[in-house]
């Protein structure tokens, strides 16, 4: 199995071609196990929800959050990539982004370094932007790109949100 993460999209390749009596046009409405004995085990020891349920399940709970539906591929290998959205302003014009950093640097108990400008900027134009994606970008250490977040926090003009690994960080423009 792999698993390819993107900014925009989470894609799960299987590395088996589907099964013989599987044809495409019947993904997400049939299932076929590989193994028989061991499939019959699971089901026994309850460890299977609703046998053949899994892609229906998954398109269901994606329209119910207001995500876009999956894509299922199965040009020889089996693929599913779900996509987000990817969390921004949806603001992307230079008139819009002055009218933030403004906000900002009005909100702001100290002045705000060109450094964090930059940062600010950058998290403006795509949340899921990464630390080391900063630190190239700026020509700076991935540790003083950390440092200027750590302060940015402080100020109160950018949170972390959804955890550490798999979170985004977001602008807080209002007091």
């Amino acid at each position: 199995m792999e698993i390819k993460k993107q900014v925009d999209k989470l894609a799960i390749s299987n590395q088996n071609r589907l099964l013989c009596n599987s044809l495409p046009i019947d993904s997400g409405t049939k299932s076929h196990s590989r193994n028989p004995l061991i499939f019959g085990l699971f089901v026994r020891i309850r460890m299977v929800e609703q046998v053949g349920s899994g892609i229906g399940r998954i398109k269901y709970f994606m329209k119910a959050a207001g995500l876009p539906l999956p894509d299922f591929k199965t040009d020889g290998l089996f693929t599913g990539v779900l996509k987000r959205p990817v969390k921004s302003s949806g603001k992307s014009s230079a008139d819009d982004w002055r009218s933030v950093k403004e906000k900002l640097i009005q909100k702001a108990p100290v002045k705000i370094g060109k450094s964090s400008i930059k940062i600010l900027e950058m998290i403006y134009r795509n949340q899921f932007v990464t630390i080391p994606e900063m630190a190239k970008k700026l020509g700076i250490t991935e540790r003083g790109v950390e440092k200027n977040i750590q302060k940015l926090k402080e100020q109160k003009l950018l949170e972390r949100k959804e955890g550490e690994r798999s979170g985004y960080l977001e602008l807080i423009t209002h007091n």
